[in-house]
């Protein structure tokens, strides 16, 4: 079993191979292995073995305590809930990520709908629909975000990713589509990634601005004809 555990070992020190539950059914005829090898050991090796054994497990078990084994899904959506006001729309990238979203965004009063951003392959056309978590998740590509935001004045998006990057060029588009930024960022816990929150602002439309600039100036052109028709009464 040395060859496996040293693959392993290096997936842990440089780059993760595995997740670790994929490794449970192999545990433990690992074991009755590694319990044959100590058999045929004699006294002392076998209690040298058998003492770095605990303290790896000491290790490990401290290591388990100290880092989180997984996503802080609660805390994501407290976050948006806390801020989030009417009519804000929901990214999700990977789009897959929507599963857990739909579960732990109803306990903290939000709506489990989302547009869910397929980032890579998208999904086989004979992916199951599992209806508790997938209603109203809306499957959009990168270049069709314009499209989907269309009514929104605003939409948090929780981009899942390696620190740094910018897979699909999502926070590019999003950038040249209105003012994004950034309101939290949450560790990954196996893959040195992060879930990284953004809150995206549509840009003020400049006929808006001119609608209510005119209306501004007609108001003026009212109080001041006003004042005159006072005066000259």
């Amino acid at each position: 079993i040395g060859g496996p555990l040293l693959v392993f070992l290096l997936g842990l020190l440089i780059q993760p191979l595995w997740i670790e539950r994929v490794l449970l059914p192999y545990l433990a005829a690992s074991l009755v292995l590694a319990g044959a090898g100590l058999a045929a050991l004699g006294r002392g090796p076998r209690a040298l073995f058998l003492g770095i054994l605990v303290a790896l497990r000491a290790a490990d078990l401290a290591a388990w305590h100290l880092w989180p084994q997984k996503l802080p899904w609660p805390a994501v959506a407290a976050t948006v809930a806390a801020a989030s006001e009417p009519g804000d729309a929901i990214l999700i990238a990977p789009h897959f990520y929507h599963w857990t979203w739909a579960y732990y965004a109803p306990r903290a009063g939000l709506s489990a709908a989302a547009i869910g951003i397929v980032v890579g392959a998208p999904p086989p056309p004979d992916a199951p629909w599992i209806e508790a978590v997938d209603r109203g998740l809306q499957l959009v590509p990168p270049e069709e975000l314009a499209a989907a935001l269309d009514g929104h004045e605003r939409a948090w998006l929780l981009f899942y990713k390696r620190r740094g990057g910018d897979p699909g060029g999502v926070l590019g588009r999003l950038a040249k589509l209105g003012r994004l930024e950034t309101r939290a960022r949450f560790e990954g816990p196996w893959d040195r990634g992060e879930l990284e929150l953004f809150l995206w602002h549509r840009p003020q439309s400049r006929s808006a601005h001119s609608v209510r600039a005119g209306g501004s100036r007609d108001a003026q052109r009212s109080v001041h004809g006003h004042e005159l028709g006072t005066r000259s009464g």
